[in-house]
């Protein structure tokens, strides 16, 4: 029996798991195993593990919602906002080395983005803050399988059960403007990195939502 090819999300969320830390844009004096994703790593490959169907079945788009003060006392920080995985579209076309390497200068993650977003538009940890994100998503969802039905009925009154999204469209569009500005400043240091530093060309540069698609957000409340 032939097994079907897995869509978007799964492979997505493999390759994800593969992906090479960079910590160019971390203090020297912070303890290096701080920054290691191999923790998040074996947490994605065993969920990848006990979840395969649940994947290979799972659009793009899907969220969730999560009360702050779920958060261990540790993380403080963690304020009502939305926490958005995007995936550039542009650099899946990408298909010189040269121009995979520079993207992996500016986002280790490519073609993935995640940005924290407080609900007043404060961008709290933009893309290059990857490890924070990733903290706080484990603080707030690791082992958690059951939904917050209050949040949820919260949620539905709000948004007219998912009739006017305006509220988190507009979030969306700040986390993105955040996102081609931090970019942009990156590529542009690019050309002070040493004698081979390049800028990007235009078409795998952001510039904007449609340089996007949304993999999945998670509601803070």
């Amino acid at each position: 029996m032939t097994t079907p090819p897995s869509p978007p999300l799964a492979f997505e969320l493999l390759r994800l798991r593969d992906e090479v830390l960079d910590l160019e844009d971390f203090n020297e004096s912070v303890v290096f195993n701080q920054f290691t994703l191999d923790d998040f790593r074996q947490d994605l490959a065993n969920f990848i593990t006990v979840n395969q169907q649940l994947l290979r079945d799972a659009p793009f788009g899907l969220y969730a919602l999560v009360p702050a003060a779920q958060a261990d006392k540790a993380q403080a920080a963690i304020n009502s906002g939305v926490i958005y995985c995007l995936r550039q579209t542009s650099v899946a076309s990408a298909s010189e080395p040269k121009t995979a390497k520079t993207q992996e200068t500016i986002n280790p993650l490519s073609p993935f983005f995640l940005v924290y977003i407080l609900t007043d538009g404060t961008v709290r940890y933009n893309f290059t803050a990857r490890k924070q994100v990733l903290d706080i998503f484990r603080a707030l969802c690791q082992g958690q399988t059951a939904p917050y039905a209050e949040l949820c009925q919260l949620f539905d009154l709000e948004t007219r059960h998912g009739q006017d999204m305006q509220a988190y469209s507009a979030l969306l569009d700040k986390a993105v403007q955040a996102i081609v500005a931090q970019f942009g400043q990156k590529n542009a240091a690019n050309l002070f990195s040493g004698r081979s530093g390049k800028l990007l060309d235009a078409a795998q540069a952001v510039q904007g939502q449609q340089d996007f698609e949304l993999v999945t957000w998670l509601v803070i409340k």
